[in-house]
């Protein structure tokens, strides 16, 4: 988790870090959408937009630490992953690492 320093240098050591993240209405209205339960966002028995505000503030210095950042608030997933993809490749460039030139494995 990008939250430990140590486990956010070992990624940065062999990759871009990217941080996705959107307004915090925008991710309250998402998280309440979605079947994935979330615990983190159930704790305290507060509305989800308040932790959500919480958490993201609790974790600004953590997600600032990415090497992309990337506000999704108003993209499509496929626009998000287009960003991703040009940030990637801006990264590795900057660090003298070859760009992936092929298509990206989905799970």
């Amino acid at each position: 988790m990008l939250v430990d320093r140590a486990n956010c240098d070992a990624l940065k050591r062999v990759g871009v870090v990217v941080c996705l993240t959107a307004r915090p209405e925008i991710i309250a209205a998402r998280v309440d959408r979605s079947k994935v339960l979330r615990p983190k966002l159930k704790q305290g028995g507060k509305a989800t937009l308040v932790r959500v505000r919480e958490l993201m503030d609790e974790r600004r210095e953590a997600y600032a630490r990415a090497d992309l950042q990337i506000d999704s608030s108003e993209l499509t997933v496929e626009q998000a992953a287009e960003l991703v993809l040009e940030g990637f490749a801006a990264c590795a460039s900057r660090r003298g690492a070859p760009a992936a030139n092929g298509p990206v494995a989905s799970t």
